[in-house]
């Protein structure tokens, strides 16, 4: 049997992994704020994501009122609920 990579417990990649979706929504909602109504698809393309993976933080950021949605057709168009520009503060 294979050592891991890496040698973290299950609290550690628990955190890990909150970690990267605290980052994923944080960066939505700054592509919202500062280049205002995208679609879901273009999201996931500057992401680098599957549209999946962002339509479950995007419904996750509209449950706690940070982002909004508008269904035109069958896509959504979503927006930041405040217009205000923000700055990323991530090294």
């Amino acid at each position: 049997m294979e050592e891991p990579l890496l040698d973290l417990s299950d609290e550690e990649l628990e955190e890990i992994t909150f970690s990267l979706k605290k980052v994923r929504q944080d960066l939505i909602v700054y592509l919202l704020q500062n280049y205002g109504s995208l679609k879901t698809k273009d999201i996931a393309k500057v992401l680098g994501l599957s549209t999946r993976a962002v339509r479950r933080n995007l419904k996750q950021l509209e449950k706690t009122g940070e982002i909004k949605s508008t269904k035109i057709g069958r896509s959504y168009i979503w927006e930041a609920a405040e217009k205000q520009s923000s700055q990323l503060m991530y090294f």
